[in-house]
Formats: C-alpha cells, structure tokens, sequence
C-alpha cells in the first residue's frame, strides 16, 4: 500500500520538528557546557581577585606597621636629642652675667628678674612650636616613605 500526500505531509513536517526539537535540544546542552565553563572561570577570578586583595591588604598592614615603628623611634630619638641638647644649655642663662664691679647685679638698665620671667615664657612658647613642627615634619616624612612603598608595590 502507497501513502497518500497527506501521510507524505504529516511525516516531512514531523521529521522536520523531530529535527528542530533535537538541535534545540543539542544546542541547549551545548549552551549548558560553555555557561559552565563560563561560571568556573568566573568563580576561579574572583578567588584570585580575592586572594591578591587579601595579599595586598597584609602587606598595606604590614608596611604601616614598620612605618609607625620607624616614626616612634625617629621621634623618640628627636625628643631625647633635644633634651639633650637643651640640658646641656639649661646652665647657662639667656643674659650674660653682671660685670664684676657692677654696683648693682640685680639691674641692667632693665629689671633683671622681670626681663628674664618675659625671655623664658617667649623661649618656652618658642620651643613648644619647634616641637610641634619638628613632630609634624617626622609624621610628614613617615607618611611620605608609606606612600611611596605603596606606588612601588602597586
């Protein structure tokens, strides 16, 4: 027995979906693979990523360390320097001393005591500015070593 055109009909179209659904089916799973692969790559830069901020992050900290140890021991080093320095100036006065036949010591064409009580207060405020600026300058310096070890590494 012949088929009709009808059946001839029925089958090309059922062979042409059977078709379509299977490459449908085929490109699916190939889609699937590649979106796979896709999604691990993704997931593996993003451990990377992860692991170089973290390294980066040890090492930010690690720097900061050495540089705020650095820093306390240059200012430690300055204060001490300066005391010093200041000790072995404190005996002598900022005046220089009466002359020897001087009728009155006390006087020098100006009250002695009230010339030095103004001198000392000025040479302390003087001194406390000197601090502070040399303090900042350390700090500066510190801060400017940190930055420049962080371009390096960057």
């Amino acid at each position: 027995m012949g088929m009709n055109p009808l059946q001839i009909i029925y089958g090309v179209v059922g062979l042409i979906i059977v078709s379509a659904v299977g490459g449908y089916i085929w490109n699916c799973e190939s889609q699937k693979e590649k979106f796979a692969v896709y999604k691990s790559n993704v997931e593996l830069l993003g451990k990377k990523a992860q692991a170089d901020a973290d390294k980066q992050k040890a090492d930010d900290k690690l720097r900061k360390e050495k540089a705020d140890a650095e820093n306390k021991r240059t200012a430690d080093n300055l204060r001490l320097t300066i005391k010093r320095l200041r000790d072995a100036n404190a005996s002598r006065g900022i005046v220089p001393a009466a002359p020897a036949g001087s009728s009155r010591p006390d006087l020098a064409a100006f009250d002695r005591a009230e010339y030095l009580g103004a001198t000392g207060k000025l040479v302390e405020g003087l001194r406390g500015l000197a601090d502070e600026g040399t303090a900042a300058t350390v700090d500066l310096d510190t801060a400017k070593t940190w930055a420049q070890g962080q371009q390096a590494v960057r």
